[in-house]
């Protein structure tokens, strides 16, 4: 082989390393917390490799401590000052981020952890959050779209590539910091919903979910406690967790019941609702089904008008009211203050029955009865004192 041969092979081979060095290479293994670093940031820290049992939080948390720590040591004497300054914003955030820890789920590939941009309660990926804190979130909004669940190194978008060039990272780097997310199935079922009439009322409304098929990933980490957050409609609010009680009702099923506050005005106006239940805590991450309710408008001053042949007693009242129902037909009652809010109700009710007011606040509150057989109702005022 001549000299010049010998060079151009020389010359091949060099662009061919400079390539490979500098695209992200992806791990062969789908299990890792990385496709280019793997797990090597928590077998530096605890000396083992992670396995299905290791807390999904704490395993991003450290990968994303390693890189933000491997990416400050690099040497970035190539770049402008204007892109140091860059660069150095992006580790900022990322800390913050990391610190934070409310990251993605992966809800659709059960063999192999997948990255996820932007997750169904809006949660966004580590890349998405730098991409949202700098250029906006319509642009992470945009990739997701088009590329959820896939690898930096397989998206392919103009936008997202003027970004990295000007963000003070490398591509490389960009896909060293994307985590992949393990699967895991947490869309439950809201069974029930109570009240079960909802009014449309501009003050806080509580409210009491019975949930069916609580999976054992879920019992096994203490669920649920942390942050609790909802989405009515296309807007994420943060609801109160007031009391939650979880129990083995059947013998292949876990079900429970949570009681929450829907913060005021959220639901002020009548219409069709959709409450998606939404917890995260410091060892898991999960999801229940959508629930889909309807807001009836309050009851108007003409309705409270309605005259009625039902008996109740005694009135004023202060811990309990009897109704003298027909005995031979099923009826719904609800208790509304002076605002048309539904503060009580009972379903299936017939012949004497005794509504609870005990816990009523002193004042005048209104009684509605509708025949479930006729759809005839009345309305009644009383007085709590």
């Amino acid at each position: 082989m001549n000299q010049r041969s010998i060079l151009a092979a020389a010359l091949v081979f060099l662009c061919a390393a400079i390539t490979l060095r500098a695209a992200p290479t992806l791990s062969a293994n789908h299990n890792t917390v990385n496709a280019i670093l793997g797990d090597v940031s928590f077998v530096k820290r605890f000396g083992k490799a992670p396995t299905e049992a290791t807390n999904e939080r704490l395993r991003i948390q450290t990968h994303l401590e390693y890189v933000e720590n491997l990416l400050r040591k690099a040497d970035v004497a190539h770049l402008s000052p204007q892109l140091r300054e860059r660069r150095a914003r992006m580790l900022a955030l990322l800390h913050e981020y990391r610190l934070a820890g409310a990251f993605p789920v992966n809800l659709d590939f059960p063999n192999e952890r997948r990255p996820c941009f932007i997750d169904a309660a809006g949660n966004i990926c580590a890349v998405g959050y730098l991409i949202e804190q700098t250029a906006g979130r319509a642009l992470a909004e945009r990739i997701t779209a088009a590329h959820k669940y896939d690898f930096l190194a397989a998206m392919a978008l103009p936008e997202l590539t003027a970004w990295v060039a000007a963000s003070g990272l490398t591509a490389r780097e960009c896909g060293m910091i994307q985590p992949a997310y393990a699967y895991l199935d947490m869309r439950m079922q809201i069974a029930k919903m109570i009240p079960e009439i909802i009014v449309a009322t501009s003050a806080t409304l509580n409210v009491t979910l019975y949930i069916a098929g609580i999976p054992d990933a879920c019992w096994a980490n203490s669920m649920p406690c942390g942050n609790i957050y909802g989405t009515l409609g296309t807007h994420l609010v943060s609801l109160t967790l007031l009391e939650s009680t979880f129990s083995v009702i059947r013998a292949y099923s876990r079900d429970g019941i949570v009681r929450l506050s829907i913060p005021p005005g959220l639901i002020s106006s009548a219409g069709t609702y959709t409450l998606t239940y939404y917890w995260s805590s410091s060892s898991i991450t999960g999801y229940y089904n959508s629930k889909i309710f309807t807001v009836n408008a309050p009851t108007s001053v003409r309705d409270l008008t309605l005259p009625s042949p039902i008996t109740l007693s005694p009135n004023p009242a202060q811990e309990s009211i009897t109704l003298a129902l027909p005995e031979n037909e099923l009826h719904r009652v609800r208790v509304m203050n002076t605002l048309g809010s539904q503060v009580s109700a009972l379903s299936d009710a017939a012949g004497a029955t005794a509504l609870d007011v005990s816990g009523l606040a002193a004042g005048v509150y209104f009684v509605e009865v509708e025949s479930q057989k006729t759809r005839r109702r009345t309305v009644q005022k009383v007085v709590k004192y």
